[in-house]
């Protein structure tokens, strides 16, 4: 399924300079999502002696996604605000402890013209 993904994002159509960048930061973070589906595969037919190194490079892995996700979200926002749309947010849900950006408070379609 992430492989799908990655495929679909592979070509994105050009757009203005703040899409563009939201695009670009979306397909990373699926590259990196895939990229944590991987070594968790690989990890559950691994040795135990790898199996617990295979598993923390797919939670960071799956942390990189996520965080790179967030900031195509921010960009999509400020691109949707700034096209009249208002608020629109994306973003997914993380862990607390988490570096990744988080949604403002606004509602979404707020701000729209």
């Amino acid at each position: 399924m992430t492989s799908a993904a990655v495929a679909a994002l592979a070509h994105p159509p050009s757009g203005d300079t703040g899409y563009n960048v939201a695009r670009s930061d979306f397909s990373a973070a699926v590259r990196a999502l895939d990229g944590a589906v991987d070594s968790y595969r690989l990890a559950l037919g691994a040795p135990p002696s790898l199996k617990k190194r295979l598993v923390a490079a797919a939670a960071s892995q799956r942390d990189q996604g996520i965080d790179v996700w967030s900031i195509g979200a921010t960009e999509l926002d400020a691109v949707d605000i700034d096209a009249g749309l208002g608020h629109q947010h994306v973003f997914l849900q993380v862990a607390p402890d988490g570096q990744s950006l988080t949604p403002d408070d606004e509602p979404e379609g707020n701000h729209s013209r």
